[in-house]
């Protein structure tokens, strides 16, 4: 061990940290943030759970004196909301495979590859 490993072991007190304001503003402008991105989808929640006409109500009304649980059934039976599912899962699956290949693509031609198959690897 040498001499000056030793000698910063010993006696050495760490630094305390000193309290910064600047992070407790941080902090709080994150919150902030995080609660106003939160409170949309709760409210969002709230009313999908209320009764036909009260969904405007003045002030608002968190937590309904009656909750509606058909709501939900007639989004899924009235609206073809598994249709609207399935297709969205389709494009971005599509889109996903297009976007690895051309991916795949543009790295094997950058190496000198003509076309993209799993023994290009080599060029």
């Amino acid at each position: 061990m040498s001499a000056v490993a030793s000698a910063a072991g010993q006696g050495v007190r760490p630094r305390k940290k000193r309290f910064q304001w600047s992070h407790v503003l941080v902090h709080a402008v994150l919150i902030t943030l995080v609660v106003g991105s939160i409170l949309p989808l709760l409210y969002m929640l709230s009313t999908s759970i209320k009764p036909d006409g009260s969904e405007f109500e003045f002030p608002i009304r968190w937590i309904p004196d009656q909750i509606a649980w058909d709501n939900y059934v007639r989004a899924f039976t009235q609206v073809k909301t598994l249709t609207f599912v399935k297709n969205t899962l389709i494009v971005s699956l599509v889109s996903l495979v297009g976007e690895i290949f051309t991916y795949r693509w543009r790295h094997t031609a950058s190496r000198g590859c003509v076309f993209p198959v799993a023994t290009c690897c080599s060029c």
